[in-house]
């Protein structure tokens, strides 16, 4: 019969599992902190707008917030890789602003020095990733284009289920469009895909490092079939559940490039959430886990795998 854990460690482990779960709750929460904030205060959504009645909001001020939401995620997900990489100089001062690796994949066991600012230099730049996903959504939305419900600005409380519907349906049209880059003929894979496969190690911010074929391929088809989706499913989607999905999937394709795991992971795999652990077998090995928000395409396609060997036991906590 084996051993019982001591209560000591028991509780030891119950207070590590709420606090992975808080930081992730938290961290949630802040990548929607514009929809969320708007939506419950009237006095914060009149001084956005300048008015309290939503049918006098211009239209374009649900694209120009919009883009502010995933703007402010993605200043969180850069303010927590920099607190969580940050590191002192080999002389016991902080050496400015660098961003430190300890590799999950055992071929890099020692510790890495990225340069912070120049890594995000490049995050933010890069053409075929804000630039060319900030162009889609002004295109597709200053077109009139987008489902009805989508531009209505009222006040109203977020429905969290059309939030999730919309991570579900993205991550399934981009697994499948992910798999289909792949099993492509290799002028095709190579013109699209393989940039991005040029990191075997990659990196919180090398999520948008690709080329502009695959961002079309891979995230904005996927993305206009889960609005046309939603609304063929008869859920009347408003723009601040588009604002708090949009900012949620930015910063999660983000996370799963973090070559240091977070402490939240354990429990994201228990959910079938991806983790970075599950996306660094994808760039070691390619032919496993496409998906990228969750796994369960991969469990029901018969393409999930585990790390194995090459990838390191790390502790997280």
């Amino acid at each position: 019969m084996p051993s019982l854990p001591s209560l000591r460690s028991l509780l030891s482990q119950c207070i590590e599992g709420m606090v992975d779960t808080l930081l992730w709750f938290s961290l949630g929460l802040t990548f929607c902190a514009v929809p969320i904030a708007l939506t419950n205060s009237p006095y914060l959504y009149t001084v956005a707008y300048g008015t309290p009645h939503h049918d006098k909001v211009p239209s374009y001020m649900g694209l120009n917030t919009g883009l502010f939401s995933v703007a402010v995620a993605q200043a969180v997900v850069c303010l927590y890789a920099y607190c969580k990489g940050l590191v002192p100089s080999k002389g016991g001062r902080p050496s400015g602003q660098q961003f430190n690796e300890m590799p999950i994949q055992r071929k890099g066991l020692a510790a890495k020095q990225l340069d912070y600012i120049s890594a995000l230099r490049e995050h933010l730049t890069n053409p075929e990733g804000f630039a060319l996903l900030g162009s889609y959504l002004t295109l597709y939305w200053m077109s009139g284009c987008m489902p009805e419900s989508y531009y209505g600005m009222e006040r109203k409380s977020i429905d969290w289920i059309n939030v999730a519907g919309q991570l579900v349906l993205v991550d399934l049209l981009q697994y499948l469009a992910h798999r289909l880059e792949h099993i492509a003929p290799t002028w095709a894979y190579v013109a699209s895909h393989k940039p991005h496969h040029k990191h075997t190690e990659p990196h919180l911010f090398q999520a948008f490092d690709g080329s502009v074929a695959d961002t079309v391929l891979m995230i904005l088809v996927p993305l206009l079939g889960t609005s046309l989706a939603m609304s063929a499913l008869r859920r009347q989607v408003t723009v601040w559940e588009y604002m708090a999905f949009g900012s949620l999937y930015s910063s999660h394709l983000c996370l799963i490039h973090s070559n240091t795991p977070h402490r939240f992971e354990l429990l994201h795999k228990c959910l079938g959430i991806g983790t970075s652990w599950d996306h660094h077998v994808h760039h070691s090995m390619f032919r496993w886990n496409y998906g990228h928000l969750f796994m369960w395409w991969d469990w029901a396609g018969g393409t999930y795998r585990e790390g194995g060997d090459r990838f390191n036991k790390v502790v997280v906590g």
